[in-house]
């Protein structure tokens, strides 16, 4: 709940900023935690969006996202 807490709030402030990176990371991470819970099309939700932007911003994490989508994907199936 606390780490769920911290990364909503850096995301909150990242949007603030305008650090499109920043947003992306914090979605990412909040897509594990959903994938931990057991939340499995929220966690696909966040982490479609992260990789969105990774791949928009062309960063070396949009491979992870990527890895991290499909492996949602398959837990759907």
């Amino acid at each position: 709940a606390e780490a769920r807490r911290l990364y909503q709030q850096s995301l909150d402030i990242e949007q603030q900023l305008g650090d499109r990176a920043g947003v992306a990371t914090s979605l990412a991470q909040l897509a594990l935690l959903e994938e931990a819970e057991g939340n499995i099309p929220r966690a696909l939700e966040l982490i479609r969006q992260a990789e969105a932007i990774f791949t928009e911003l062309r960063s070396p994490y949009a491979a992870q996202a990527r890895r991290d989508h499909e492996r949602l994907e398959g837990k759907l199936q």
